[in-house]
């Protein structure tokens, strides 16, 4: 059979269309939300709000004959107005940004009657807070309205140091003189009714290990405690602790024996006891018998049959450790004359 004059291809062989994906509708619609979302947040950023910021505060000009004796606030609320995102500036540099807040005012307002009181009106500062935060924000009030301010005279005391140390010496090493402080005391000043319950002044604790040679060390005073508006003129002090290598050295030094009975004297065997000690190489030609002074008491006789003493030192050198005396007991008789 012929076919026909306009004759066409089977259908199956005609190409078939595509089928049509969302991604590109999407696109559209998120690209349409996310300006919509832009000029809706302009519009609301752009209104004006009235909200509270916590500011930290810092008081200047207080009187300079006075001292403070009670703490001041250490933040203020500040309730301000503008547009969100100027409101929005003004709370993130409130995390850092420190109010100043002019006390001269406060000799103007003293209170005569109440001899050391005094006040002052912190909206009264609004002009001054204003300029700090920026023309476009406006500051309408500040919480709280009124700090009072109480001030006493200012006294000085010297208060002493006690040094918290702690100290450990290599082998054959020892401390051969006194620690020095410097200053041994500190010169304070406040109100003297709180100058009045310090006694003394304690440093940080300190260990030193293993010392073999003269050390000098600063140390902080512990003050951590004591109120912020109280003046200490020196917060350290200087340790200096002298350090030299030990040797022992031996003497024999005679034995006294005292509290003889009347018409009496006694006399000790042996009469001379050696004395063992370390000290340094610099003293050790320096140090000699006549520097110590041995003894026993006759009264420390433990019961009547006994024929030994104790033997106890009246008089050292400073400048030794370790001390032995041998033997530590004496025999002894009594006899005239």
């Amino acid at each position: 059979m012929r076919r026909g004059l306009f004759s066409s291809k089977p259908h199956e062989d005609r190409p078939q269309p595509k089928p049509e994906t969302g991604l590109g509708n999407f696109s559209v619609f998120l690209l349409c939300l996310l300006f919509s979302i832009f000029f809706w947040l302009l519009t609301v950023f752009n209104r004006e709000y009235t909200t509270s910021i916590s500011f930290a505060t810092r008081f200047l000009n207080l009187p300079p004959e006075k001292i403070l004796v009670n703490k001041l606030p250490q933040k203020v609320s500040v309730e301000v107005s503008g547009t969100g995102f100027e409101l929005i500036g003004a709370n993130f540099n409130a995390q850092s940004d420190t109010l100043y807040v002019d006390a001269f005012n406060i000799n103007k307002l003293y209170n005569e009657s109440a001899n050391e009181h005094s006040f002052l009106l912190l909206n009264n500062q609004l002009p001054l807070i204003a300029r700090q935060l920026g023309e476009r924000i406006k500051v309408n009030h500040i919480d709280p309205d009124t700090v009072k301010f109480f001030f006493g005279q200012k006294s000085e005391k010297r208060i002493p140091v006690k040094l918290n140390l702690k100290l450990s010496f290599a082998p054959q090493f020892h401390q051969s003189a006194p620690v020095k402080l410097n200053p041994s005391s500190v010169l304070v000043k406040g109100p003297g009714i709180w100058l009045e319950d310090i006694d003394i002044l304690e440093t940080a604790p300190v260990v030193l290990r293993n010392l073999n040679k003269t050390t000098r060390i600063t140390v902080p005073l512990q003050l951590e405690d004591r109120r912020a508006n109280i003046d200490y003129t020196m917060k350290t002090v200087t340790v200096d602790i002298p350090v030299e290598r030990y040797t022992e050295k031996t003497l024999e030094v005679p034995v006294q024996v005292v509290n003889a009975p009347a018409g009496y004297i006694a006399k000790s065997f042996p009469g001379r006891v050696q004395l063992k000690f370390n000290t340094s190489l610099t003293l050790y030609n320096q140090i000699r018998a006549a520097d110590f002074e041995v003894y026993a008491d006759l009264r420390s006789v433990e019961n009547a049959g006994s024929q030994r003493l104790k033997l106890r030192i009246r008089r050292q050198p400073d400048a030794i450790t370790g001390l032995k005396m041998i033997p530590e007991k004496v025999e002894y008789v009594i006899r005239k004359p």
